[in-house]
């Protein structure tokens, strides 16, 4: 008989087996390197993106730069408070939950004053699902206002190619 756990997700419980609620956790580095700004409009250190993943957490993330977009469509700097996660939610939860939670677009510019001649240092930590998870629309994030808009489920393997090929990654 197989195990089942118990997840509290948008307000209700879910059920999945055992083997399908372990995930992967990747550890980044990345560095933004100085740019020259040329005019009073920041530089573009990395292009508007969204995360593939399930969610990304960033710890300490205190130098300036970073920048997420609007629903209005500004930019709106992420300032974290000392002691504080910033929680980046990934296109994988966007499918998982139907566009309940969607993915966040964001960007890093190079920030104003001084902090624009130093190097940006982030250490992202990514939180996957293993390969063969199954990434199907929770049941509960279903409704008549918001129809199943991935009826067929594929795995997260799958997902992950996917969205590289249509980032031009690989």
């Amino acid at each position: 008989m197989a195990k089942t756990i118990v997840v509290k997700q948008i307000g209700s419980p879910i059920r999945r087996p055992e083997k399908q609620r372990q995930t992967l956790i990747g550890l980044g580095l990345n560095k933004m390197h100085k740019t020259r700004e040329l005019e009073d409009t920041p530089a573009v250190r990395a292009a508007r993106h969204e995360d593939i993943n399930l969610i990304t957490l960033l710890i300490g993330s205190s130098e300036a730069g970073l920048e997420i977009l609007a629903r209005d469509g500004s930019w709106v700097p992420v300032t974290s408070i000392p002691g504080t996660i910033v929680v980046n939610v990934g296109d994988m939860m966007k499918r998982l939950t139907n566009h309940l939670l969607p993915s966040t677009p964001h960007r890093v510019v190079n920030p104003p004053g001084e902090a624009a001649a130093r190097s940006r240092y982030s250490i992202p930590f990514f939180m996957h699902p293993n390969p063969d998870y199954v990434i199907e629309t929770l049941p509960q994030c279903i409704s008549t206002d918001n129809p199943n808009r991935y009826p067929e489920p594929l795995s997260a393997h799958e997902f992950l190619l996917q969205r590289l090929r249509e980032n031009a990654m690989m």
